[in-house]
């Protein structure tokens, strides 16, 4: 069984203010998934979905009272829930059969990172059932500090360590990890990231630009590292998308 979760840049336009899904992405990931004929969980981002939003009104620092921030959560999770019925729909157009599990509804968390009760059956009974649960990045009610942005990357792990995985995938923009900042000249793909390459690469102080309220690059590859240790993990690209389901070792290998 494959995990993957799909980043919130691939799939928004994560630097806009408002919401903006792209579209034909989601599209094509969704056909090549489909493809593969393997059972799968899907994890998303929110992307333009949910970090401007989050950011503005200081979501991931807890709840403040107010009904500004009230308001805000609410919104938040409302578009989160329409980015992610645009995912299920796609999915459904490609011949599978989605089941959401949306944070908000299904799980409080205890700190930003930290899940109470994560619902391991609601994933094991879709699965039972032939169906692909799709669960995201989302506003979570909070034990320590009201509300809290719960991130697919710690989706992610906490999935891989309830689950039985062959392997998962991290889909970004970029072929994988990238040396340096993938947009300067003689960038070169990562392919085996350890804890030693990555100690390096913080000291450059590597980073992905954007709004992000869940630690960025950074969050992502802690959390790719702590995943390595239950399955085989890499981060990849859209276009090796369909290669990686089939086990190509294509992108970067991430090592605990």
């Amino acid at each position: 069984m494959n995990l993957v979760k799909w980043g919130g840049s691939l799939i928004t336009d994560k630097a806009a203010a408002k919401p903006a899904p792209k579209r034909e992405r989601i599209t094509a990931l969704a056909e090549a998934l489909a493809a593969s004929g393997e059972p799968v969980v899907l994890v998303h981002g929110a992307g333009s979905f949910g970090h401007p939003l989050a950011k503005r009104f200081g979501l991931a620092q807890g709840s403040d009272g107010s009904p500004e921030q009230a308001a805000a959560i609410e919104r938040t999770r409302q578009q989160v829930r329409t980015l992610n019925a645009l995912v299920c729909d796609a999915l459904a157009s490609a011949g599978m059969e989605p089941y959401p599990v949306l944070p908000s509804q299904t799980l409080r968390t205890a700190g930003p990172q930290n899940i109470v009760e994560f619902p391991a059956g609601s994933f094991d009974a879709a699965l039972e059932a032939g169906r692909i649960p799709v669960t995201c990045g989302d506003v979570t009610d909070d034990n320590s500090q009201g509300v809290a942005i719960l991130s697919g990357d710690t989706l992610m792990v906490a999935l891989a360590r309830a689950l039985h995985l062959q392997r998962a995938l991290f889909v970004i923009n970029h072929p994988g990890v990238m040396d340096r900042a993938p947009e300067e000249p003689g960038a070169q793909l990562v392919e085996r990231l350890d804890a030693a390459a990555r100690k390096v690469m913080r000291a450059r102080r590597m980073d992905v630009p954007g709004a992000d309220v869940t630690g960025g690059m950074w969050g992502k590859l802690e959390a790719a590292a702590a995943v390595a240790l239950e399955c085989e993990c890499r981060i990849v690209g859209a276009g090796d998308f369909a290669a990686a389901l089939t086990g190509n070792p294509v992108g970067t290998l991430v090592l605990p």
